[in-house]
């Protein structure tokens, strides 16, 4: 018995002891599970701070963005929406841009910043940033800020657009040794020839390029900035907006007939058809001119040269023209010719009908100092001598050239150029680096037709109706011959743009051989033009982007109809908008 209680003695202090054990481990349990309580309520807070931090910051991001979206709609429905000193406030300015904001409040979490960049102290009117900064509205103090880069979907933002690449039934190649410096665009298709042309710039297009082998569409030494498929750039349907703008509130110029213009820096010097008078006048004033009957005499336009309006009289045009003075460029910039349309069937004239007077038809060259455009209801035709200068050209030696050169005795031009703006390339090696502006002019041309923009070939204006209206040779038959009159290299600074038809040389597959095109610009084409062609006729082509075009254009220079502004790019920034002014 004895044995049995001190067992049971024994048993009974050790349960004792277990349960002290126990204790001590639930207690232990119970500190580590309030110490994990405590951790997981701290992080449950810290989460839910930053959810709300977060949610806050993207609601701030959400709003900046809301103002970038209201903004891109302003600009849609009016590119100068910001020129209202009501609603808006030029709050900064430097030579480089103008920074204009709301005065006052806006309808929602976010104050906006429009900032246009200046050219030559002049907004430009395809390029524009906005700055939004938005906030959350229980959280003011939590603000985001993005800017975004616009840019005005234009024309002469390439070097060249052309509508389509077939010219009659034939693809227009591009061709072993042709360089082109910028952006190029087609709506069609690119052809690219079995030798190796170089585009410098990026290059689009709306179907797709043909080139053989078809490994060469990644080719470095073709595409030096590669080259991608986008949307098509659509040509509206007529050039009117400018005959209006030549005509309306005397601001423009406007011409009804045949035209030949002198550039004369900020001048001009104009000889034309007035359909309107049916009579030729010279820088608006009405002449009349009777021959004097001596074949020497009418090739040096020597007669009687009579102004309507005074009745002085002269003895050649050359003593009219001193007496006259130029005009002025036009006040909105513009000049419309307008006319008749089309060729008429040509009537088996292929060389002559072009100098009908009843036709607008624009003969141009000369040098621009400032800003014009110039618009023809039917062609234009560049030239290398002064056009307003009717004397009859010189025949020149020309031993072994297909037919003969003539030069016109004006003066000479060598196309068309700019009095304080000049252009080099910059390169690296073989690489395009850019296209260098020179001068501290805003020199800016641009040339629109219905038809066709050409270098004038053959023959050359004469205001006589027994000799079509035209100086030509003749045969034994005393039946005309054609005669040339392009100079060897012609130089053309300028934006180009054609509805109808194309830019090229007149009659390129025919005569003699020239030299080089070096055109500064932009061309938009309906169809792609010829200048040439590898048999040895026409003109080499060295053409590249007039870069400030990326960002401006000619006065009143003709749009897309699916122009629009654009975002190109964004990024977030750290320098909000904390006030309105």
């Amino acid at each position: 018995m004895r044995r049995f209680l001190i067992m049971c003695s024994i048993i009974n202090s050790r349960l004792n002891n277990q349960q002290g054990a126990v204790m001590v481990l639930v207690l232990i349990l119970l500190l580590v599970l309030t110490v994990f309580a405590t951790a997981a309520y701290e992080v449950a807070i810290n989460n839910q701070k930053m959810l709300i931090a977060a949610a806050g910051s993207d609601a701030a991001l959400y709003n900046a963005e809301q103002g970038v979206h209201k903004y891109l709609w302003e600009f849609n429905n009016d590119p100068l929406f910001f020129d209202n000193d009501d609603l808006y406030m030029e709050i900064d300015s430097n030579s480089e841009r103008k920074i204009f904001q709301k005065d006052g409040d806006e309808e929602g979490n976010y104050r906006v910043q429009v900032i246009i960049p200046l050219k030559d102290a002049t907004l430009v009117n395809n390029r524009a940033y906005i700055r939004s900064t938005g906030w959350d509205e229980n959280y003011p103090e939590r603000m985001r800020t993005i800017e975004v880069e616009l840019l005005r979907r234009t024309f002469t933002q390439y070097g060249m657009v052309t509508n389509t690449d077939i010219n009659g039934n034939e693809a227009v190649y591009w061709m072993d040794g042709e360089k082109f410096y910028g952006p190029l665009h087609t709506n069609d298709t690119l052809y690219v020839g079995s030798y190796n042309p170089v585009f410098y710039g990026p290059v689009t297009y709306a179907n797709g390029i043909v080139i053989s082998p078809d490994l060469r569409i990644a080719d470095y030494q073709v595409f030096r900035q590669g080259n991608s498929r986008v949307d098509p750039l659509v040509f509206p349907p007529s050039n009117d907006k400018l005959m209006a703008l030549a005509r309306v509130g005397g601001a423009g110029h406007y011409y009804n007939g045949r035209a030949c213009i002198m550039l004369k820096g900020d001048s001009y010097d104009i000889r034309y058809w007035d359909n309107d008078d049916n009579t030729w006048k010279y820088n608006g004033r009405p002449y009349t001119y009777t021959s004097s009957g001596n074949n020497n005499n009418r090739y040096d336009e020597v007669g009687t040269y009579r102004l309507t309006d005074t009745g002085a009289t002269y003895g050649s045009f050359a003593a009219l023209r001193a007496a006259v003075p130029s005009l002025p460029l036009p006040e909105n910039r513009v000049i419309f010719v307008n006319g008749y349309t089309g060729d008429g069937g040509n009537g088996g004239r292929t060389y002559e009908f072009k100098f009908d007077p009843r036709y607008g038809n624009v003969f141009v060259s000369g040098e621009l100092d400032g800003e014009l455009t110039i618009a023809a209801a039917n062609d234009i035709y560049i030239t290398g001598y002064d056009p307003v200068d009717w004397r009859r050209p010189n025949k020149q030696d020309s031993w072994g050239q297909p037919e003969s050169l003539w030069v016109p005795r004006g003066s000479y031009t060598g196309g068309l150029t700019y009095t304080t703006t000049s252009f080099t390339q910059k390169m690296d090696g073989g690489d395009w680096l850019e296209t260098v502006v020179s001068g501290d002019g805003d020199d800016m041309l641009g040339l629109v037709a219905a038809r066709r923009i050409e270098i004038l070939h053959y023959n050359w204006p004469s205001q006589e109706a027994g000799n079509r209206y035209n100086w030509h040779d003749t045969d034994w038959w005393g039946d005309p011959v054609r005669i040339d009159v392009a100079p060897y290299d012609i130089h053309i600074q300028a934006a180009l743009y054609v509805k109808d038809l194309s830019y090229g040389f007149e009659h390129p597959r025919v005569g003699n051989g020239k030299g080089t095109i070096y055109l500064v610009g932009s061309i938009t084409q309906n169809v792609r033009g010829i200048v040439g062609d590898t048999g040895g006729h026409g003109y080499d082509k060295n053409y590249s982007h007039d870069p400030r075009m990326l960002y401006t254009s000619p006065p009143h220079y003709i749009e897309p109809s699916n122009t629009g502004w654009q975002a190109m790019q964004w990024r977030e920034i750290s320098d909000h908008i904390t006030s309105t002014p």
